[in-house]
């Protein structure tokens, strides 16, 4: 749903909402014809006629492929967990959703030679999938009362064990769940204030009861939608094999920052009338302009502000005046500083345009922290922004960056290829290495753009290329024993997946003093690699002593040595700086909680 064309495709699925649901792909061109049954494991949601009707249309298939001598295979590779595919979504809607894979692809063109020295053509490719397209239509035709039956039973019988989901924090991080709420036609109500709630706390992993404030919302199994909050709000993801497709947790109160407790309960909430903006007050003769750190939405209020020319500084340190609070990070537009333009019609404007809370303060002293002249408070500069691109780089990672900033984030960013970085450096204040295996490590020109004042971000597995090089301060763990083991040639597969992590979701120990950290009180990473590393300084978000993940698949060979992993740090470099986000923060664009983090390293960690 970060994609304009997924949310199109969703919007019309869910004015249609079919009984059958086929996504017809194409795979490598020396893989044969796939067609369900899927392979395991299946999500523990779907239900025992969804299983039968995806091998009862798997014969029917079989049956045409074996007629013409067709090569297929099925219950391998594709299994049915992950709820971001063409099969398993339609699934969870209550539908029959299956993958037809046909070997082919891209480079197959009008005709190919496989590996065995047949020809795959076009017409073959054609053929395979108007034959199980046919054979679909087939079984679906003759089992439609079954369809519209068991279809009808999966929207009104729901029974899990939790009953309701109640959500508390930041009204951005709200917002923007509920925006993708709104979107897959999820309900959710306003929750009345004081109730009490027993359930299952996200972060504690215990049940513990909870009074519930002004702005907590809930969101029930109890709807026609039931099936899909189940799956996408589940604290724990059940496994019936650990041999997996995709990612093996997603839960979104993680992944929005958001404080969430499970309830076996219902509860009754009331309508939830979304806010009206209120209209940006400005004070007659104001000193500044201040607007809290702590989402997406305070640096697009940043952004927007250094495109008008304003300048904006930050304090450092936790301040309070006029009866409020403020956390390290909290942007200060001073009066005094930004004489040359029409400061008060500007700030106007940002705020009413992004419904954003900016408040005008009427003097620099402050209750309490520090004040306004302080050398805490410090400018932050206008950055120019680039991103390497190149053979040596992965396609998703570059893809996720340059959409974060382009689509998310409308900040301009500049695209350099690799052989072109050195020449670009002298123009850029910040450059993103995408995930990849370029070794820039030894590049004299990059070294001396960072001891200058540059800033190099690092995302995911780029991390490697820079370790046990002590300029850069990475050092590489170790991360599973040496002892060698015999192991038969049937069982390779799944002793390969005891030194893997399959997308888990960890707690993370924070250092809240450092900038990288600024607009987090906790956080909870995604984790992709099995690869540790440790700084020798500036360690800021890393997994917790003795970490176990809170959800998702970790290998019994590295799940012990994750303890006190970097997930995100800062390595000095005389006037500039590197910054590693080893968890991929930006991964496939969904980790919303993740992005600050990325937008604190631009903006936020500065060393001049």
């Amino acid at each position: 749903m970060t994609q304009v064309e997924s949310q199109q495709r969703v919007k019309q699925y869910n004015q249609w909402l079919p009984h059958v649901h086929v996504d017809f792909h194409e795979q490598g061109i020396n893989e044969p014809y796939y067609f369900p049954p899927a392979a395991e494991p299946y999500h523990e949601v779907i239900t025992n006629w969804q299983r039968d009707f995806q091998k009862e249309i798997g014969r029917n298939h079989a049956s045409y492929f074996d007629k013409n001598g067709w090569l297929y295979f099925s219950k391998e590779i594709f299994d049915l967990l992950y709820p971001s595919y063409g099969d398993t979504y339609p699934t969870f809607n209550g539908s029959i959703g299956m993958t037809y894979e046909q070997g082919g692809s891209g480079r197959a063109g009008l005709s190919v030679l496989t590996q065995v020295g047949d020809t795959l053509s076009l017409l073959d490719r054609v053929s395979h999938h108007v034959t199980t397209g046919i054979s679909t239509v087939e079984v679906a035709a003759k089992k439609s009362d079954k369809l519209i039956k068991e279809y009808r039973d999966f929207c009104k019988k729901k029974s899990y064990k939790y009953k309701s989901f109640v959500l508390s924090g930041n009204r951005n991080k709200m917002e923007s769940l509920l925006e993708l709420l709104d979107k897959n036609g999820i309900r959710y109500e306003l929750a009345s204030e004081n109730t009490v709630v027993k359930g299952w706390n996200f972060n504690t992993g215990k049940i513990e009861s909870y009074k519930t404030i002004a702005g907590d919302m809930l969101v029930s199994t109890d709807q026609d939608k039931g099936t899909l909050v189940k799956v996408l709000f589940e604290p724990q993801t059940k496994l019936s094999d650990s041999l997996t497709y995709d990612i093996t947790a997603w839960s979104l109160p993680f992944g929005f920052g958001l404080q969430a407790f499970a309830s076996e309960t219902k509860i009754v909430g009331k309508a939830y009338v979304k806010p009206v903006f209120a209209e940006f007050k400005a004070l007659e003769v104001p000193y500044a302009y201040v607007c809290r750190w702590n989402s997406m939405k305070s640096a697009q209020v940043l952004a927007r502000l250094q495109a008008e020319n304003v300048k904006v500084y930050f304090s450092e340190k936790a301040f309070a005046m006029e009866g409020k609070s403020y956390e390290p990070g909290t942007l200060i537009i001073l009066k005094g500083e930004n004489k040359t333009i029409d400061l008060d019609a500007i700030v106007s404007k940002v705020a009413r345009e992004l419904k954003a809370e900016l408040t005008a303060v009427k003097s620099g002293f402050v209750d309490s922290g520090n004040d306004f002249g302080a050398y805490s408070v410090k400018p932050i500069p206008k950055q120019t922004i680039g991103v390497l691109l190149g053979d040596n780089y992965s396609s998703l990672s570059f893809g996720e960056i340059w959409h974060f900033f382009e689509q998310q984030f409308n900040h301009p960013i500049h695209l350099i290829y690799e052989d072109k970085m050195n020449e670009a450096l002298a123009k850029l204040n910040v450059l993103f290495v995408p995930e990849g295996s370029s070794n820039l490590s030894e590049n004299k020109a990059l070294i001396t753009w960072i001891e200058n004042g540059g800033k190099l971000i690092v995302m995911g597995s780029a991390a490697s290329n820079f370790a046990d090089n002590e300029a850069f301060g990475l050092k590489r763990m170790n991360t599973e024993d040496s002892v060698s083991e015999k192991i038969s040639f049937g069982n390779m597969e799944r002793h390969q997946i005891s030194s893997s992590i399959t997308g888990a979701i960890y707690a993370c120990s924070i250092d809240n003093s450092n900038p990288l950290a600024f607009g987090y009180t906790d956080y909870h990473t995604m984790r992709l690699t099995t690869d540790v590393f440790q700084l020798t300084d500036g360690t800021v978000f890393q997994l917790k002593k003795d970490a176990l993940p809170v959800n998702g698949f970790v290998g019994s060979k590295v799940k012990k040595a994750q303890s006190e992993a970097l997930t995100a740090g800062v390595h000095p470099m005389g006037a500039g700086s590197v910054v590693y986000l080893v968890d991929n923060p930006l991964f496939r664009g969904f980790w919303e909680n993740g992005k600050l983090m990325v937008l604190n390293a631009i903006f936020m960690v500065n060393r001049q």
